[in-house]
């Protein structure tokens, strides 16, 4: 390469680098502000005064909380107007009805819980007894693991030999606000002892929890598939989550936020860019049954060139076999709006599998 085009590259690169921080950090920051603001206890007060902090007890008359700028303040709970508790602590309306739960109060006394399979039970101002969160910080220390394999096969022989095998594993650990999530999706193929398939996606995140529903996250994704063109693809970024369902019934989460993108893609030249990266996380049970729909969605929204979208998602139903074991049939969906020369957009992987969970 001559000096000139080291030079090109140079100051392509730098271009890029300079939209991406142009772009990117005051939109970062912005959110940060926002979300770390939001994400406080708000408490108002017959007189109008608004305390901001972290809502720690409430014994029989007062009402404690803990302000970066004051300390621990106590208030008289017959004055306090309003209401908003963003984490869960421990509610007591006696002995034999307590909650562990979320809470908001409205200017007419009225008391919303929010319970975690989304059911809302509604008290009045003076049935509240007290009001303490110490537990939730105790519980948080222990780590929980959980996560799945599924495993997708089949082989046909006679006058064409074919083999497929689809590979899906994913790992979730949590210790009280952070969560990790490791992945990896393997999907290979052949006929007649030729390949014609070879896809291999690796995906790692990282989530910390600043609030009940809200969470920042980075990711990283790794992908290549040569038979779509594809000789490597790296994205990372950060961004933020907000957990609109969470229960054992249904589960909806959605994020957002900015990623760096590096992929070199067959007859082009190697392309740098900054994007816009969504996901949706969703699934539901099917009525009353332990059959469950699941969709997964994740994107990438080029900010140079609008046209440059690449999506991959899953779809599908899943039905327990045992507590730990499980089918499920669904389709996998890789869309590249640019794809390489001669390659098509869409690729749809039709499969039926029998998974491990823990």
């Amino acid at each position: 390469m001559c000096s000139s085009d080291l030079i090109e590259s140079y100051m392509i690169k730098k271009t890029i680098l300079i939209s991406f921080i142009k772009r990117i950090l005051p939109a970062a920051l912005s959110l940060m502000v926002v979300y770390s603001v939001s994400a406080q206890d708000i408490v108002v007060l017959e007189n109008g005064d608004k305390i901001t902090g972290e809502v720690i007890e409430k014994t029989s008359g007062n009402l404690k909380i803990k302000t970066k700028y004051a300390g621990e303040v106590t208030v008289l709970w017959k004055h306090v107007k309003i209401l908003d508790i963003k984490k869960k602590v421990n509610l007591s309306f006696g002995s034999k009805e307590k909650y562990f739960a979320t809470m908001t109060m409205s200017e007419n006394g009225s008391l919303q819980i929010m319970l975690d399979d989304g059911k809302v039970v509604m008290k009045n101002k003076g049935e509240l007894k007290s009001l303490e969160q110490k537990v939730e910080q105790n519980n948080n220390q222990k780590l929980v693991k959980s996560g799945r394999v599924k495993v997708s096969a089949n082989a046909t022989s006679g006058n064409t030999e074919t083999g497929r095998l689809n590979l899906d594993i994913e790992g979730v650990f949590k210790k009280g606000r952070d969560r990790l999530t490791l992945g990896v999706i393997s999907d290979r193929a052949t006929e007649n002892k030729k390949k014609t398939l070879s896809n291999n996606r690796a995906s790692g995140k990282y989530d910390h929890y600043f609030g009940k529903k809200k969470y920042w996250q980075t990711n990283a994704q790794y992908q290549e598939n040569k038979f779509k063109g594809i000789n490597s693809k790296l994205s990372t970024g950060v961004g933020t989550g907000y957990d609109i369902w969470s229960g054992k019934k249904k589960n909806l989460a959605l994020e957002g936020g900015v990623n760096y993108v590096n992929e070199d893609i067959q007859a082009k030249k190697n392309n740098e860019f900054a994007a816009f990266r969504w996901a949706i996380k969703y699934d539901q049970k099917i009525f009353n049954s332990k059959a469950k729909f699941f969709h997964k969605q994740e994107g990438l929204l080029d900010l140079e060139v609008s046209e440059n979208v690449t999506l991959n998602s899953q779809t599908g139903v899943s039905v327990p076999i045992t507590k730990k074991i499980e089918t499920s049939a669904q389709v996998n969906m890789d869309f590249d709006n640019t794809p390489a020369a001669g390659k098509e957009d869409t690729e749809l992987i039709y499969m039926f599998s029998v998974g491990y969970k823990w």
